[in-house]
């Protein structure tokens, strides 16, 4: 699989991954380092915990990573989560249990393709 296969397998953007890093090599490096260490774990943490602080800050976190690696589908689902708990202090109880499910599987599906392209 080539890296724009990849991407438009997992629904990201290649041709603004390839302007922001340059060349497929390097995309691939940094969605490599991505696997290894992101924020997703700690952000379901949080959320399975009701521990909204941290489902925040992680979400914040993993929002930015995925939009500076064009990993569209990713952003999208992540940035409805960021702005549901922004306000985090004036939650009294939130529900995100379809919007969780769905990130973690493009999360899954994604984590899974990026070993592949990288092997």
């Amino acid at each position: 699989m080539t890296v724009q296969e990849f991407y438009e397998i997992v629904g990201g953007d290649y041709k603004t991954a390839l302007g922001r890093l340059m060349n497929d090599d390097f995309i691939k490096r940094m969605l490599s380092k991505f696997v290894l260490k992101n924020s997703f774990d700690l952000m379901i943490d949080g959320f399975k915990n009701k521990d909204v602080k941290t489902l925040f800050e992680a979400a914040h976190s993993f929002k930015g990573v995925t939009g500076n690696l064009a990993l569209t589908s990713l952003y999208d689902k992540t940035c409805v989560i960021v702005e549901a708990v922004r306000d985090y202090m004036n939650i009294k109880e939130f529900n995100l249990d379809k919007e969780m499910k769905e990130l973690e599987g493009a999360y899954l599906i994604t984590k899974e393709k990026i070993e592949e392209l990288t092997r």
